[in-house]
C-alpha cells in the first residue's frame, strides 16, 4: 500500500470517527456537556448558572437546549434570590444570532419556553442591574442602560405556562410585579 493510499485511509477513518461522534452527540443530547456548559456560563455571566434534571442539547440543524430546571443566580447585593428560575425550559437560538451578539449586538433568542418562570429584575440607584451579566467593568457592556427593554435579550417567541416577573428599578422608580398565566 502506497503512502498516499495509507494517508487517504487514515483521513477517511478520522472523518468517519468525527461523523459518528457528531451523530452520537446529537442523538444523546450531548449530556456530557452539562457541567462544562454550567461552568462556562457561570464564568461568563459572573453568577451561578445551574441546570438540573433532564438535559438535552442539540447543536446542529435547530440548535436548542432542553432542561428540567434552569437557574441563573443574582449577586447578593441586589437582594433577590435569583435573576431567573425556570422549569421545563426550552431555549432555541440560531448560530448567526450568537455570532452577532459576540460582535456586540443585542442578544436575540429564537424561543424561550418554560412551564414555570420566576424572574427578578433589579436595578440599584447607582445604575447597576442584575440583568447586566458579565464581569463588572467590561468595556463591551453599557455601564448605564436607562432603557430596561433595550438591555434585555430580544425573543422571537416567549411562551410561559405560568410565572412571575418582578421589576424593581430604582433609577426609573419602577416597582412592578407581573403574574403570567398562559402564553404571553
Amino acid at each position: 500500500m502506497s503512502r498516499r493510499t495509507r494517508a487517504a485511509w487514515v483521513a477517511a477513518g478520522v472523518a468517519g470517527l468525527l461523523g459518528v461522534g457528531l451523530a452520537w452527540g446529537e442523538l444523546s443530547g450531548w449530556t456530557v456537556l452539562r457541567q462544562p456548559i454550567e461552568n462556562a456560563a457561570s464564568r461568563q455571566v459572573g453568577v451561578p448558572v445551574t441546570m438540573q434534571g433532564r438535559f438535552k442539547l442539540h447543536l446542529l440543524w435547530r440548535p436548542r437546549l432542553e432542561v428540567d430546571r434552569l437557574r441563573i443566580g443574582s449577586d447578593e447585593r441586589f437582594g433577590v434570590p435569583h435573576l431567573l428560575d425556570a422549569e421545563r425550559v426550552t431555549l432555541a437560538w440560531q448560530w448567526r444570532d450568537v455570532w452577532q451578539w459576540r460582535q456586540g449586538a443585542r442578544l436575540r433568542v429564537q424561543q424561550l419556553q418554560a412551564n414555570t418562570l420566576d424572574a427578578r429584575l433589579t436595578r440599584l440607584t447607582d445604575g447597576q442591574a442584575n440583568w447586566q451579566l458579565g464581569p463588572q467593568g467590561d468595556p463591551t457592556r453599557a455601564e448605564e442602560d436607562t432603557d430596561v427593554a433595550a438591555a434585555l435579550p430580544r425573543f422571537g417567541a416567549l411562551v410561559i405556562g405560568q410565572g412571575r416577573i418582578e421589576l424593581k428599578d430604582r433609577v426609573q422608580d419602577i416597582d412592578l410585579a407581573i403574574d403570567v398565566q398562559g402564553s404571553e
